[in-house]
């Protein structure tokens, strides 16, 4: 049982139950990659196929990165985990846009504006018509999912308020909890990610030094650079629930569009 009164523990038990977390964003998501595509009525005609197979490739892809990272990180190879670790941030945040465009103009737009912006997904590319939807808006998108999610925790598990500015106070002098929700925040996490991706001296030197260098400056980066690469997999959380609170686009597409006589065969 864990020692509530020692902050080293707390830690510990923290970071397991986060490492079963992420097992289980993990699991969760390649069980929603793969599940089957099904329809209530004749979909022909529409591009409903096309959007349930998006939503499903953006968690396969979640999951391909992921085991990816986690096979980087056991061989030592920090820099491509962490560029990698990136582009999961950005998968997530991209996904999370998706499913929240098509809840909104589903129940809001018209046929026509609800085929446009999902086009931008589907078939976007740079150059081309239609351009594809830009990452920035997705990441202020998944800023703002992480901060509401972050204001939860805080309003219905007023515990871990105080365990994780006990903790982390320990660790980062006196952390109250403002700085915890920023130490927790993605968007910090893909900034720091970004220092590394990005071959400043962080992503070159510091994490690439002469071998007589390596005991002053590596051990220390990598510690870190490997919570940073797991805090992206537990994120993963954002697009299990953006997703899920996407099942009902096609039904809702049915009811909106189509027995309301907008979609045009």
């Amino acid at each position: 049982m864990t020692d509530r009164s020692d902050p080293t523990a707390l830690l510990d038990a923290s970071r397991n139950l986060r490492r079963l977390r992420e097992e289980g964003i993990v699991s969760d998501l390649h069980e929603f990659g793969e599940s089957e595509i099904v329809f209530s009525f004749d979909q022909r005609g529409t591009h409903l196929f096309s959007i349930e197979e998006t939503r499903r490739s953006f968690a396969k892809r979640f999951v391909s990165i992921s085991h990816a990272i986690n096979a980087l990180l056991k061989g030592g190879e920090i820099v491509p985990a962490v560029i990698l670790a990136r582009a999961l941030i950005e998968t997530i945040a991209m996904g999370c846009l998706f499913s929240h465009d098509l809840n909104k103009l589903v129940r809001t737009g018209s046929v026509d504006a609800f085929e446009e912006r999902v086009m931008k997904y589907i078939a976007g590319m740079k150059g081309r018509d239609p351009g594809p939807v830009h990452i920035m808006d997705a990441i202020r998108h998944l800023k703002k999912l992480d901060e509401n999610y972050l204001d939860y925790l805080g309003a219905q598990y007023p515990f871990m308020e105080k365990m994780l500015t006990s903790v982390m106070g320990t660790e980062n002098e006196g952390l109250d909890l403002g700085g915890v929700k920023k130490f927790l925040s993605v968007i910090k996490l893909y900034d720091e990610l970004s220092e590394v991706a990005h071959p400043n001296a962080l992503g070159t030197q510091m994490l690439f030094p002469c071998e007589d260098n390596k005991h002053i400056i590596y051990p220390e980066l990598k510690k870190k650079f490997e919570f940073y690469c797991s805090s992206s997999i537990w994120h993963g959380h954002h697009l299990l629930r953006a997703l899920g609170e996407s099942n009902d686009v096609a039904e809702q597409y049915r009811l909106r569009f189509v027995s309301a006589g907008w979609r045009k065969n």
